[in-house]
């Protein structure tokens, strides 16, 4: 079965895409199981819908705000500062072995804008 836990496998930023409220309220029950919460404390089943949130190395988890769907919006255009990865956690769930929407290289050039 996969889980919430199996993605903290992967290294740099981890973004969960929720299709539906549904999934969302199964992502962040799951969540709760596996011992997650977010930074406040609060548990995941005490959070109101959001499509994208964040899953954090150190077992918390977190709302993306704007600058977060903007980055999910513009597939790539905007680099990070360490590797970043889309799931969509429906076909995560499911089974699907095309379950990551994509994964967003660093921008390693000192100094200078990436592209």
């Amino acid at each position: 079965m996969r889980t919430i836990l199996n993605l903290l496998k992967t290294k740099g930023n981890i973004n969960v895409y929720l299709s539906s409220k549904a999934v969302c309220d199964l992502f962040l029950q799951n969540a709760e199981k596996e011992g997650f919460v977010f930074r406040d404390g609060r548990k995941p089943t005490e959070s109101p819908y959001n499509d994208l949130i964040a899953v954090h190395h150190d077992f918390t988890i977190g709302h993306h705000g704007f600058v977060g769907h903007e980055a999910f919006r513009l597939k790539g255009k905007m680099k990070p500062l360490v590797p970043t990865v889309w799931i969509d956690y429906s076909k995560y769930l499911a089974g699907d072995r095309k379950y990551v929407i994509r994964r967003d290289r660093p921008c390693h050039i000192s100094g200078a804008r990436c592209r």
